[in-house]
């Protein structure tokens, strides 16, 4: 059983978009800085995109912790692209 926050630090520098960002990578995500700031993207998570019927393509989600946008990596092509 986990033992409750103290009222000191319950929250602080805590937001609701912050606490989905990941800074330990599992094993196989690659590390990238942001193309804008050169700051170290934060990893959100990694999901599937399916490109037909058998066709799945694995992407891995990142956000710039400056604020200059969330990012996407296909593994298939290499790629890092801004995320719309």
């Amino acid at each position: 059983m986990a033992a409750p926050a103290s009222p000191a630090n319950a929250g602080v520098g805590v937001s609701p978009r912050n606490e989905a960002i990941q800074f330990c990578l599992p094993r196989g995500a690659p590390v990238f800085l942001c193309p804008s700031c050169q700051c170290a993207l934060g990893y959100e998570g990694s999901h599937s995109i399916g490109r037909g019927d058998t066709d799945i393509d694995l992407s891995d989600s990142y956000v710039c912790p400056a604020g200059c946008g969330n990012y996407e990596y296909v593994r298939r092509t290499h790629r890092l692209r801004l995320a719309d």
